[in-house]
């Protein structure tokens, strides 16, 4: 494939092919495998071998090339056990096929909403500054702030966990409220996506959710998505407001960042 005699080092070949050596390749995916399996707690550590030698047990040699990609092995990661996501508490409205039409009614559906109609902006954002997410409470048609809040989030966070956050604080402040019409707006229509799938194996998906339907279970609560700068501008602002804040919450790691960083 490449015309190099048989005798190239192998390493060269990588190299101009641009294709990862199958050892660091087979390490990675047993490093996943195993962190996998730390994750959800069920990661099962093998007897040290009795006899002197050269031998190593398969998570020793796991944990070495954590160490070589400088990566915490008890640091906490976004991941668990797979499960089926069966219920859903609330109602989610996203652009579907229609994207242009959605969004030309977008600013007339928010001028509508009932004034007793309890309406929340959420976001989430992560610039070199940092990671941040922020909510803010409104009825009365806007006109009235019920509440408004952000936090910084550690900077291993994603956008993606940043929006979900923002979305899982907005309802833990809401939890105390019953039997209102609860609207909560986010730009992020992956979250939305991630939250009405059948499975699931993120802990910072499932943790949004069960606020979600914790919320939902006594109140008329709507999950809708709306376009960036369409109303949710305050809470992008107080996102960014937090980053430069040194108390912050804490948040798993993705998988995907903890085992390619390197």
């Amino acid at each position: 494939m490449t015309g190099a005699m048989p005798s190239t080092p192998h390493i060269s070949l990588n190299h101009i092919t641009q294709i990862t050596d199958v050892i660091f390749y087979l390490q990675g995916e047993a490093a996943k495998g195993s962190e996998r399996l730390r994750a959800y707690g069920s990661l099962s550590l093998e007897k040290p071998p009795l006899q002197r030698g050269t031998i190593k047990a398969h998570t020793t040699i796991n944990d070495d090339f954590m160490k070589d990609l400088d990566i915490p092995l008890n640091s906490e990661r976004d991941l668990t056990i797979p499960a089926l996501n069966l219920e859903q508490n609330f109602t989610t409205t996203t652009p579907g096929d229609y994207p242009d039409i959605y969004k030309n009614q977008l600013q007339q559906s928010i001028d509508n909403t009932p004034s007793d109609t309890i309406t929340c902006y959420t976001d989430g954002s992560k610039t070199d500054e940092g990671c941040g997410a922020g909510y803010i409470i409104t009825t009365d048609n806007n006109n009235t702030i019920i509440h408004e809040e952000s936090h910084r989030l550690p900077n291993c966070c994603t956008v993606f966990q940043a929006e979900l956050s923002a979305i899982t604080e907005a309802c833990n402040h809401l939890i105390t409220h019953t039997n209102k019409h609860i609207i909560i707006w986010t730009d992020s229509l992956s979250s939305i996506q991630a939250l009405t799938t059948l499975n699931n194996n993120s802990r910072t998906v499932a943790n949004c959710l069960n606020s979600l339907n914790h919320l939902g279970a006594n109140n008329n609560l709507e999950l809708r998505w709306i376009a960036a700068h369409t109303g949710n501008e305050k809470a992008g602002e107080l996102t960014k407001l937090k980053h430069q804040e040194l108390h912050q919450q804490q948040r798993p790691s993705t998988q995907q960042r903890a085992l390619h960083q390197k």
